[in-house]
């Protein structure tokens, strides 16, 4: 994502949210510790309304904007990078000025309301009702996708249409849904993906009656039915999902699958216009 196109998109968000004379703060959020107290925390993914106006993950990032200061009113605030993160990760300093000075940015620009998007600190104050309102403005305004945003979506979907016709050539009596989804994210990977959007679901036999199903070492008898979502997200394009119910042997013929032929017709239809 070039500075170019960050810069028009941000332009096209600051004409659409009903903000008046209040201050627009969007926080990515922070990571969360492993319940052990140890130095590892769970993965972490910002806010998604700060991924949208950043266009970069930042455990701890805040983008202010000033109304006032029109398009130069945009400001990414953003951590020092700590000795032990070079040495431990490898993190190199994001630009941007210093999360520090955000305090004395807010101080000189006292008095007026602020409006919070993303994940505030837990001990800032919150106007709900500004919130609410900015939000649903917010939510709005980016819902009609440009050319760059299309092209992503459909980077995702031909990914994860990949990883659909990978698993259709393995599915048979003895694999495990484990090995399913090793060789499915792997295919994934392959095509480009940075991560799935979300724990991938296969389920075979019984296993398939479970919607959000974690994958196990059961291996798939004769017959039975495997069921699944195939998630793929890249690191900049949301989420493309498809549904699969495929027989293990051409034999069977179950009569509930018809109930999931109205998600296969919407599914196609969203796929073919993409």
């Amino acid at each position: 994502m070039t500075n170019d196109y960050l810069a028009q998109r941000r332009a096209r968000i600051a004409a659409a949210l009903p903000l008046g004379d209040a201050i627009l703060l969007v926080g990515a959020g922070d990571p969360v510790p492993l319940p052990e107290h140890s130095d590892q925390t769970y993965p972490f993914r910002s806010h998604a309304e700060y991924y949208y106006l950043a266009g970069r993950e930042c455990a701890g990032g805040v983008i202010a904007f000033d109304p006032r200061d029109g398009a130069d009113g945009w400001k990414d605030f953003v951590p020092l990078v700590t000795e032990a993160e070079r040495v431990w990760e490898g993190r190199g300093q994001l630009p941007g000025d210093s999360l520090q000075h955000l305090p004395g940015w807010l101080s000189t620009r006292g008095g007026r309301p602020v409006a919070w998007l993303g994940s505030p600190p837990l001990a800032v104050p919150v106007d709900t009702t500004l919130r609410t309102r900015v939000r649903e403005a917010f939510t709005h305004s980016h819902r009609v996708k440009d050319a760059t945003e299309i092209g992503l979506v459909k980077q995702a979907v031909d990914a994860t249409a990949a990883g659909f016709v990978k698993l259709r050539g393995l599915l048979r009596p003895g694999v495990s849904e484990r090995s399913l989804q090793i060789e499915l994210e792997a295919e994934f990977f392959r095509r480009g993906a940075a991560r799935t959007g979300y724990g991938t679901i296969v389920g075979t036999g019984p296993n398939s009656a479970v919607l959000h199903f974690e994958p196990s070492a059961r291996a798939a008898k004769d017959g039975e039915f495997g069921r699944g979502f195939l998630p793929l997200a890249l690191s900049v394009a949301g989420g493309a999902e498809i549904l699969v119910k495929s027989p293990l042997t051409e034999k069977i013929r179950n009569p509930r699958s018809e109930i999931a032929q109205p998600a296969f017709f919407t599914l196609e239809m969203v796929v073919t216009r993409v």
